[in-house]
């Protein structure tokens, strides 16, 4: 992806996720993910979140893993980063509820 500011996207993302529009979410993820290559391996947290977060053509993403992946674009720009913590910090908290301790999910928050 050639462009200064991702947060655009992951913002565009958000928006479509909010009507509930999670075939629009997937178009620009389908996109953002065809522009970007996995990296890393069997490492869940080497390379670029959308891609690991939205996986193959064939896995589908519910809408909140787009959410999470939406989160992960954002992070990448300064003026959108907080918003990228705030939905990421929510999303743990609710894991920790629903699954428990999330070590991997402590890890990739601490990343940011």
């Amino acid at each position: 992806m050639e462009q200064k500011k991702p947060n655009s996207i992951g913002l565009e993302i958000l928006d479509r996720l909010q009507p509930g529009n999670t075939a629009g979410a997937r178009v620009l993820l389908d996109w953002v993910r065809d522009e970007e290559h996995l990296a890393g391996g069997d490492d869940p947290l080497a390379g670029f979140c959308v891609s690991r977060a939205c996986g193959r053509r064939e896995k589908r993403a519910d809408g909140e893993q787009m959410k999470y992946a939406a989160a992960a674009i954002l992070a990448q720009t300064k003026e959108t980063a907080r918003d990228a913590v705030n939905i990421l910090e929510t999303g743990r908290s609710a894991a920790k509820k629903r699954f428990g301790q999330t070590e991997s999910g402590d890890r990739a928050i601490k990343r940011l």
